[in-house]
């Protein structure tokens, strides 16, 4: 299903006090819409291009990275659990998203770590989350492309997309 699917039936799944079983929900739809078309897969453990220092494998796994081929059923379950631990930080930084900017900051953390959603001395969308500035917020989003590569580039413009596209526009 692509993302406007996805997003069509999650306003039914999810509501502002999330279950365990929503933000699984959420994880879901952002991994097999987002991260996984950005991150790409590989079952080989590589050099990051963004930072050459991490060793990166499967959809972009860079924690507990060994030095062996890796499974599509490992990478599969690396990715549900490293995206429901992004939207759980998420969600416990700013609890109440709307779905549409749960996701989009969902990868985002998922791609760069925390700080982009949580940390309101480094990050100005952190900050708009806070207000429910969501615009402001989503806007932000494009800014943390600090390496300027097209992929990354390319998936700050989805995030955003995502992220200015409100759930009620994507039920109609």
């Amino acid at each position: 299903m692509c993302l406007a699917g996805w997003l069509k039936v999650l306003p039914v799944v999810v509501n502002t006090k999330r279950s365990l079983a929503a933000l699984t929900v959420v994880a879901a739809i952002t991994a097999t819409t987002l991260t996984a078309p950005s991150e790409g897969l590989s079952l080989k453990p590589y050099h990051d291009i963004a930072n050459p220092s991490l060793i990166t494998v499967c959809y972009g796994e860079t924690h507990n990275v060994q030095n062996r081929k890796y499974t599509l059923a490992e990478c599969k379950a690396r990715l549900d659990n490293s995206m429901l631990n992004a939207v759980r930080i998420v969600d416990g930084c700013h609890p109440g998203l709307p779905d549409n900017v749960l996701i989009a900051f969902s990868d985002a953390v998922y791609n760069m770590g925390p700080t982009i959603a949580c940390d309101r001395e480094l990050s100005h969308a952190a900050i708009y989350l806070d207000n429910k500035d969501y615009n402001k917020a989503c806007n932000e989003i494009t800014k943390w492309n600090k390496q300027h590569l097209p992929g990354i580039y390319t998936r700050r413009a989805k995030e955003r997309f995502v992220c200015l596209t409100p759930t009620s526009l994507l039920q109609q």
